[in-house]
């Protein structure tokens, strides 16, 4: 097989799950208009072009401290680094960047400040983080050997994160410290998660299980929105 077959197939594979909340979202008649559900596929695009930024920025930095501290250097502390603030932190800084100038720009365009509640945030994170995990698998051709592992349990991962990103993001209300716990819970699961995949003493089922384990919260938060919206 190709590498430009495996980079479709995987291109394919990563863009089911956006197609399955799509089809979820008509069946509940969730009140998400195609343009908004195109432009929070569009912040993935834009989280992920900033995150691979942040992470060079990172990268030059540590270009400059002492050879003990760069990735490459190995030891605890470094698989530590690598797994849990170089790709992770930078993930979701990049993300929560985006949603808070993306849900400031839906309010200025009209967008009401009850339609930007808890559901429509979290739906809005979940299809963004989708997106994202979407153009990452297209990377994941270069290693064939976990290329389908991981395209099947990043996209839950990232749409996990994501849409706790998106409750982070959320403009209304008082929610400072749950976004505080929102965001740190995202980045330590990602870690986490990016920890267990690499561990070749520990089975990357461990990983998906964890990242649809972490994506059952946020689908709830969305479902119970719908039904309390539904009933009023």
């Amino acid at each position: 097989m190709s590498a430009f077959s495996i980079v479709l197939i995987l291109l394919f594979i990563s863009a089911l799950p956006i197609l399955f909340v799509y089809i979820w979202f008509r069946i509940c008649a969730y009140p998400m208009q195609f343009p908004w559900f195109f432009l929070t596929i569009l912040c993935g695009v834009v989280s992920l072009v900033l995150a691979l930024l942040l992470q060079f920025l990172v990268q030059n930095l540590l270009s400059f401290m002492p050879g003990s501290v760069l990735p490459d250097s190995g030891g605890f502390a470094m698989a530590l680094f690598r797994n849990f603030i170089r790709i992770p932190l930078t993930e979701e800084v990049s993300r929560l960047i985006t949603f808070i100038l993306f849900f400031r720009l839906a309010g200025r365009t009209g967008l009401s400040p009850e339609r930007l509640g808890p559901a429509f945030c979290a739906a809005s994170g979940l299809l963004a983080g989708l997106s994202f995990a979407m153009l990452e698998g297209v990377s994941y051709g270069a290693d064939a050997g976990i290329a389908f592992v991981r395209t099947v349990s990043a996209s839950p991962l990232h749409g996990a994160c994501g849409a706790r990103i998106g409750l982070a993001a959320m403009p209304t209300g008082d929610n400072t410290h749950n976004a505080v716990f929102l965001f740190i819970s995202a980045a330590a699961v990602h870690g986490m998660y990016n920890y267990l995949m690499i561990n070749p003493v520990i089975s990357p089922v461990f990983a998906i299980v964890l990242a649809f384990f972490f994506l059952m919260s946020p689908i709830t938060v969305i479902s119970k929105e719908w039904k309390r919206n539904l009933s009023s």
